[in-house]
């Protein structure tokens, strides 16, 4: 029999992967890191380095569901009964690789769910980017605000709207089904 295995996922992932989970996709047990560490590298780097510690010390095997998110995490998921999700970045794995090279071409500036209705908390407190800034910055970068609709919470239009007008680019919504983060995660599993 093989050994438990905790899925240890960015809360940006959170509403997906307990859908998913509830689908009974999986028969892991899930646990969630605030999304807002992506804001300080190096505290998601040892929180994560520090779980995965942890439950390889009790003698579980540990699924990684992040994209290239620190400086180490590719090593963190090459360490025996460790794997990690394929994905520079969450919107990757929701809209594989294709998808995501064929937006990103296109200039869009990804949103999903979460970070759609926390992007005042983001480019504001985080990064600290004022409306000038702000537009001056996602103009020279981005030709849009791409929002990745899930499907499992109603577009944040407000938010959307109010993003929109404080960067200075239009905003766009994409319907998108879970099947890539699925395929994605059973992919991973599969290397135990």
């Amino acid at each position: 029999m093989s050994s438990p295995t905790l899925g240890i996922v960015c809360s940006v992932l959170q509403r997906e992967v307990a859908y998913l989970e509830q689908q009974q996709s999986f028969s892991i047990e899930f646990m969630y890191l605030d999304s807002m560490l992506h804001m300080y590298p190096d505290k998601l780097e040892t929180r994560q380095d520090q779980l995965v510690r942890e439950q390889l010390a009790l003698g579980k095997r540990v699924l990684l569901v992040y994209g290239d998110c620190h400086p180490t995490i590719i090593q963190l998921g090459q360490q025996a009964n460790v794997v990690r999700t394929k994905g520079v970045n969450c919107c990757e794995l929701l809209l594989g690789k294709e998808e995501f090279r064929r937006y990103l071409k296109l200039g869009a500036f990804f949103l999903i769910p979460e970070w759609a209705v926390r992007w005042r908390t983001v480019f504001g407190k985080e990064l600290g980017l004022n409306r000038e800034v702000a537009r001056a910055m996602m103009g020279d970068l981005h030709t849009r605000l791409l929002y990745l609709d899930t499907g499992l919470v109603e577009v944040p239009r407000k938010e959307l709207d109010e993003m929109s007008d404080y960067c200075g680019l239009p905003w766009e919504s994409v319907q998108i089904d879970l099947s890539v983060l699925r395929q994605k995660i059973e992919a991973a599993l599969e290397e135990f």
